[in-house]
């Protein structure tokens, strides 16, 4: 049985408070010989597990922190199990938050990784602003953006080419012979969003479609669960007079909304209506018809970041590291090729 903080202050003859500081590796003054005291008694009680007996001795601090904007996105719960893999590899330990889209949830999470001294900060943030960049400025640990990368950051990053994905989804929706195309997304309150779409509409209107009447948003999406904004989506697209014959969401939680929707309206996916994704979510080959998706590299996004920050841990003065990931066609069920099939009677009501 592991020893208790009580054993520690009992052996060390020092208090509860100055032991909590101690292990806790607080920037709160403790005298040398009282804090030598203590870790001597940690280590001979084996109150610490040894990664966190090696930040006692060294007076380093062993955990890496990584915000992400949501769990409920199997994206991010696969960015974070690379992130988790790549750390412990790595000798080090994770502190693992969410801060739920909350961008006061988010500054006070920070405050919590500033108070136990974290040795590098991992983020993607919806929420980029002045205030937030002073912030991890201050707290002093080298600090890794991925996925969400703030318009004219300069720092450290592990990005993607949203731009490039947003084309890429619209020139293959073309090529497959659709005309009439739908966007489907929440509000463009991310620079990753507003990327997707300019690349989206640059491809439409190159084309000579308006992306000005492609685009439906949902205004209230931002306090949705992504599932939750794909059926309102959808529910838009019901509403309207006529249907296109491809939709784009903007990823493929969302998507999966999207086509349970409109099939409980009568509207078949893919022979009515063809449902593109984005992200590659595992869940996307399991559904009928299988989701056609862009991939963004989810895990290979969380390894790459983890690396470079425990890299500049050990060299935090080093020039700025930057990795952008290219996005890749996932071609499966869910559009097909006007003119390949027949298109059934619409179902649905004008």
């Amino acid at each position: 049985m592991n020893a208790t903080i009580v054993e520690v202050a009992r052996k060390s003859g020092t208090s509860l408070s100055t032991v909590s500081r101690v292990l806790s590796n607080s920037a709160y003054p403790v005298n040398e010989k009282t804090r030598k005291r203590v870790v001597e008694a940690a280590e001979a009680l084996g109150y610490r597990p040894n990664s966190a007996a090696r930040m006692l001795r060294s007076r380093r601090s062993m955990y890496i922190a990584a915000i992400v904007p949501s769990l409920n996105n199997p994206f991010y719960s696969t960015v974070i199990s690379a992130i988790e893999q790549e750390v412990l590899a790595s000798g080090y330990m994770l502190q693992m938050y969410s801060s739920n889209n909350d961008p006061e949830l988010e500054s006070r999470l920070l405050d919590l990784i500033g108070s136990v001294q974290a040795a590098a900060l991992l983020i993607s943030s919806m929420n980029w602003n002045e205030k937030l960049e002073r912030k991890i400025r201050d707290l002093g640990i080298p600090a890794v953006f991925f996925d969400q990368i703030p318009e004219g950051y300069s720092g450290h990053y592990v990005g993607f080419d949203f731009h490039e994905a947003g084309r890429m989804a619209a020139e293959f929706l073309i090529s497959e012979g659709h005309r009439d195309i739908a966007f489907g997304c929440g509000p463009f309150d991310r620079e990753s969003r507003r990327q997707y779409r300019n690349g989206f509409c640059e491809v439409l209107d190159e084309a000579g479609i308006s992306s000005a009447d492609a685009i439906v948003s949902i205004a209230g999406a931002g306090s949705m669960h992504e599932y939750e904004m794909g059926v309102a989506i959808a529910d838009e697209l019901l509403r309207r007079k006529g249907m296109p014959t491809a939709v784009a969401v903007i990823n493929d939680i969302a998507a999966l909304g999207v086509i349970k929707r409109l099939e409980i309206g009568g509207v078949n996916v893919p022979f009515d209506v063809s449902v593109m994704g984005f992200d590659d979510i595992p869940y996307g080959f399991m559904m009928t018809p299988s989701l056609t998706t862009i991939r963004q590299p989810a895990e290979e996004t969380g390894r790459m970041a983890t690396r470079l920050a425990v890299s500049l841990i050990g060299d935090p003065g080093s020039e700025c590291m930057n990795e952008i990931f290219h996005p890749v066609l996932i071609r499966r069920e869910s559009v097909r090729r006007i003119g390949r099939i027949e298109r059934k009677e619409n179902s649905y009501n004008d």
